[in-house]
């Protein structure tokens, strides 16, 4: 017994039939066991047959397209535990009933975030809606002028618009070395290292207030960075399914590696940042978010201004707490002054 499966280009069993009977004629014919709408498959295209030895033999029918096997056209290719070949643009896959399948996996609620983010079509929808709202509240958070929509909805679509295109040429290598392109996970991914870049940066802007070496937080800067875009590449490997997780460990190193050197030979030869020649940069406490501030208008500001000189030019006026006039002190002072002297 015999088992014939249609794979669709992402690998996955779209038909199965069961062969009993030999020979087992697969074409575009009616007449076939297996009719295959193709039409780059011939009507009598390829027969599974018995050879004289007792094996099964899948022969090609002289047809235009042949059988192809990775790549490389054949005529006659034996059945031993399974074959994958193409007959036109179909492929198959032919098993026997004694081939051994992998054993069921586990129901675990562990690698349920990471198949939902890796599988689901909804996980990129939600990421990007987190570093959105994320990057909107920290950008809200330093702004103390009103803007208005134009520049709220800025940064998030070029944010976005960037990372569609980054993702687009993943998506694009990964339908040609898989046959699957898997943009949405790519997307997750990329949203993903883009949240804890956000985070990273303010964690950055609020550890200057905390350490006195303003070098420790640049380098801190360079490495975290490294660290960001290691993961990044290889979250997108792991998307694409390229290499064992050995291989993409070490082009993640690799590539981690590069923006390190990259980013501290840059810094090294940059001019020292003005900030980090102030001796008193660290004393200084971190003041509360800038949209937290009350505001006011302008005119308000220069009235409350005007009433605050004129009660300065008013205190100016009064005289001392003594009672006496403040030239006649001024003069007391000369006297005493003089009266000290040899």
């Amino acid at each position: 017994m015999i088992f014939a499966e249609r794979l669709d280009r992402h690998g996955d069993v779209t038909e199965r039939v069961r062969i009993e009977r030999f020979p087992f004629r697969i074409g575009r014919a009616y007449t076939n066991d297996l009719v295959l709408d193709d039409p780059h498959v011939c009507p009598e295209h390829a027969v599974l047959d018995l050879a004289e030895d007792g094996t099964l033999v899948l022969r090609d029918n002289g047809s235009r397209n042949g059988l192809l096997r990775g790549g490389v056209r054949e005529t006659e290719l034996p059945l031993v535990g399974q074959l994958v070949v193409e007959v036109g643009r179909t492929r198959l896959r032919l098993r026997d009933r004694d081939y051994a399948v992998a054993p069921a996996l586990p129901l675990s609620r562990r690698g349920a975030p990471t198949e939902w983010l890796l599988s689901h079509w909804s996980s990129p929808l939600v990421v990007l809606a987190l570093a959105t709202a994320l990057g909107l509240a920290l950008l809200r958070q330093g702004t103390w002028r009103e803007t208005g929509w134009s520049q709220w909805l800025t940064p998030p679509l070029f944010g976005i618009g960037g990372l569609t295109l980054w993702c687009g040429g993943w998506a694009l290598a990964t339908r040609f070395l898989r046959q699957r392109a898997r943009f949405p996970a790519h997307m997750a991914v990329a949203g993903l290292i883009a949240i804890a870049s956000e985070l990273s940066d303010e964690a950055l802007q609020f550890g200057r207030f905390l350490i006195e070496s303003m070098s420790i937080v640049q380098w801190a800067d360079v490495a975290i960075s490294a660290i960001l875009v290691g993961l990044l590449i290889y979250g997108h490997l792991r998307v694409a399914t390229v290499g064992s997780a050995r291989v993409r460990g070490l082009a993640a190193c690799v590539a981690a590696a590069v923006v390190f050197g990259w980013r501290a030979l840059a810094q090294s030869e940059s001019e020292p940042d003005w900030v980090s020649t102030l001796p008193y940069w660290s004393r200084l406490e971190p003041l509360p978010p800038v949209a937290w501030l009350p505001r006011e208008s302008v005119d308000i500001f220069f009235q409350k201004s005007q009433v605050i000189e004129a009660e300065l030019a008013e205190l100016a006026r009064k005289e001392p707490s003594g009672g006496a006039p403040r030239d006649s002190l001024d003069e007391e002072d000369e006297d005493d002054d003089e009266s000290d002297a040899p």
